[in-house]
């Protein structure tokens, strides 16, 4: 009898899975079944930025060797390097939307595991003194809970041994959401929008973001980084929007 209600409860309080609603088979605090999980894709690019990544339709030689986009060989990108692990679709775009706005935690786990493989590719990444993961204003993060950037900056920071500082970067202007907005907009409205208090002499520093879409934000940042005294700012978000070429 207790064994029939047992299996009768597996049954009833199954936990399924966030994005395919599939019965999870095997306990694990990730609600996500391993077929979706294993649907998610690294970026391929044919051609891209050597410094923010920026799909190229052809790439444009700098005198140094480098492929640049025209805003980096415009020099209006701040920071240093930037690489993400995937496109801005499908299964890594649900995932990234649960972790952000929806608080499912547990989904750092995987996107900081996938942010790894980015930094083990690029090991110039863990060159670094600290994560700084990208912050949030503070009613903005009492609203959703958690901050999804330090969640992750935690995640790679247990794979990384690197310490993760929260306190080197502050959002100090609480601005609207950067969706739907132009790339002119979106670098406006972050204009003032982050500070630090902190003296960075000559810190490595690595910037943390789920997702980049322009870049507005994570310049913005090391903009403020640097002009505090950061020797290099690079960054490694979960996912970026690839533009169409």
């Amino acid at each position: 009898m207790r064994s029939t209600l047992a299996s009768l409860a597996t049954v009833l309080f199954a936990a399924r899975c966030r994005l395919c609603e599939q019965l999870l088979t095997s306990f694990s605090r990730v609600p996500v079944c391993e077929s979706c999980l294993g649907r998610v894709r690294p970026l391929e690019l044919l051609s891209a930025c050597d410094r923010c990544e920026e799909p190229l339709s052809l790439a444009a030689q700098s005198p140094d060797g480098e492929a640049l986009c025209g805003r980096c060989r415009a020099g209006e990108t701040e920071f240093d390097r930037l690489r993400a692990f995937g496109a801005y679709d499908g299964e890594l775009r649900d995932l990234i939307v649960l972790l952000k706005y929806n608080g499912v935690r547990p989904l750092a786990r995987p996107l900081g595991g996938w942010l790894m493989l980015v930094v083990q590719q690029h090991p110039e990444l863990a060159a670094v003194d600290a994560l700084v993961p990208v912050p949030l204003h503070g009613r903005r993060r009492r609203a959703r809970g958690s901050n999804q950037a330090e969640l992750l900056a935690r995640e790679l920071g247990r794979w990384t041994k690197l310490p993760v500082e929260t306190r080197w970067l502050k959002r100090v202007k609480d601005t609207p959401s950067q969706t739907g907005l132009t790339p002119a907009q979106r670098v406006e409205n972050v204009r003032g929008a982050f500070a630090t208090k902190n003296k960075l002499d000559r810190k490595r520093i690595l910037l943390i973001d789920d997702v980049c879409t322009t870049g507005a934000t994570l310049n913005a940042c090391a903009r403020v980084l640097k002009r505090a005294g950061a020797e290099t700012v690079q960054a490694v978000t979960a996912a970026r929007v690839v533009q169409e070429i």
